[in-house]
């Protein structure tokens, strides 16, 4: 999937190996806007801090699913 290794490459340089994985598993749940979230997350972890933008992200990700409902473009 290119638009999650295009997201996995953008925000490579921003937290821990934990926030890593966690990025590639939203990213990987919610490949047609992969780019978007992670182009958010580099503006949000320069801003402020990778923690925040790691914060942002989930919050996003809890936003788009609802319990089994997953809003995501399948």
């Amino acid at each position: 999937m290119p638009q999650v290794i295009f997201a996995d490459n953008l925000t490579e340089g921003y937290g821990t190996e934990k926030c890593r994985r966690m990025r590639q598993h939203i990213f990987s749940e919610l490949v047609p806007i992969a780019g978007d979230l992670a182009a958010r997350y580099v503006k949000t972890a320069e801003r402020s801090s990778f923690e925040q933008a790691n914060h942002e992200l989930q919050d996003i990700y809890d936003q788009l699913r609802i319990e089994d409902l997953n809003c995501k473009n399948s």
